[in-house]
């Protein structure tokens, strides 16, 4: 009988102990990962056609119009397209050139948020405490914008010549202080010929067409003359030959 009276006592001790003892606190929120930074905006590419004298030419590339004034840039796309040209000194010259753009750099991932607090167990007669909220992760920094690239295409009579560097607020440097294009333009004014035409709008020569090499010549054509260029992200590829 006494036996049974302390089972029915611990048991009866036991649920009003379980009847008094307050609620576990609740976990605390996890933080919100931060975003990802954006990638940058990749650079543009533009291209001027430069020369002295009178000269009669045609590209591939469609960005270039069909009337063209000397050392006019044009908003062109990568990739590589073919010319000709006939120089004032009635040399002609095929080829082509190949551009790239410079790439935005890619943004910095977010940081992660941080997991909440668990709450804390309750006790007799007393809630247990809700643990704390974790905290949002950074945010990412978006990456920088890559550099719009413009590029002059000097057609010499000596052969073509790439000039590349970056714009300033879309508005790029001229060549005439630079030492190719003083040689040139000496020897065009010494050879007497009067200069009518390098600052007028020159028309497309499409009887040139049959002249142009595709863009595939340079990888079996031993006579091309190949240089290359580059800047960090940004490179060219220029190829060409003599053709009379």
């Amino acid at each position: 009988m006494k036996k049974t009276l302390l089972i029915a006592s611990l048991l009866l001790l036991s649920m009003i102990n379980f009847a008094c003892t307050g609620a576990d606190g609740q976990d605390g929120q996890d933080g919100a990962d931060g975003q990802d930074g954006a990638d940058g905006q990749d650079g543009d590419v533009y291209i001027a056609i430069t020369w002295v004298g009178e000269i009669a030419f045609v590209f591939s590339d469609p960005n270039i119009p069909n009337i063209i004034f000397n050392e006019q840039f044009y908003l062109t796309e990568p990739g590589t397209y073919s010319f000709v040209y006939q120089s004032w000194d009635y040399s002609e010259w095929t080829g082509t050139y190949t551009l790239t753009i410079e790439e935005g750099e890619p943004g910095t991932p977010g940081e992660p948020g941080t997991p909440g607090e668990p709450g804390e167990p309750g006790s007799i007669m007393q809630d247990g405490a809700d643990g704390a909220d974790g905290q949002d992760g950074a945010d990412g920094q978006d990456g920088a914008d890559g550099r719009d690239w413009c590029i002059t295409l000097g057609l010499w009579s000596t052969g073509p010549v790439l000039y590349d560097w970056p714009c300033v607020n879309n508005a790029a440097r001229t060549i005439s202080e630079s030492q190719s294009y003083i040689t040139e333009y000496t020897k065009f004014t010494n050879s007497g010929i009067i200069d009518d035409n390098s600052n007028q709008g020159v028309l497309m020569d499409f009887r040139l067409l049959d002249n142009m090499i595709d863009n595939q010549s340079e990888n079996d054509d031993p006579d091309l003359v190949t240089r290359h260029g580059s800047l960090g992200k940004f490179s060219y590829k220029i190829s060409y030959k003599r053709i009379n």
